[in-house]
């Protein structure tokens, strides 16, 4: 039967920091079907029937689950990881973004608790000698 494989990490704890260990999996092919081939995790084959993980595979797809070679699950790797950085810097981003119109938020409420009201220059209305003599009546 063939194999196929596929690349993932595996957090490694340190004593001052955490690293990746890098993991080859392997596969074996179960079944070939005209579009793809149903393989199984090499630990998973000695489960039982009821336990067993099958997974497909597409012949053709620019994005698969495990590779015929190991430089082609190791590139495929790369990219995921290349992908999963930018998904996760966008969401720090984003994180960052909310952080600062927070404090900015706690910064402004503050002002006002101490009396020191935050006036919007499009709202706000001009008092007048008028305004101010109508008070004392």
């Amino acid at each position: 039967m063939e194999t196929m494989y596929r690349y993932k990490e595996k957090l490694k704890r340190k004593i001052f920091h955490l690293s990746a260990e890098l993991i080859l999996e392997k596969y074996e092919v179960v079944k070939y079907t005209p579009k793809g081939k149903w393989i199984i995790h090499e630990f998973d084959k000695e489960l039982d029937e009821e336990h067993k993980r099958y997974r497909f595979v597409l012949n053709n797809s620019r994005k698969r689950f495990a590779w015929e070679t190991k430089e082609a699950a190791l590139e495929s790797f790369i990219a995921r990881k290349k992908k999963q950085i930018k998904i996760l810097e966008s969401q720090l981003g984003f994180a960052e973004d909310a952080l600062q119109k927070g404090i900015h938020m706690k910064h402004n409420n503050n002002r006002i608790k101490h009396g020191k009201k935050i006036h919007n220059n499009s709202t706000r209305q001009k008092t007048t000698k008028n305004d101010k003599s109508r008070k004392n009546l």
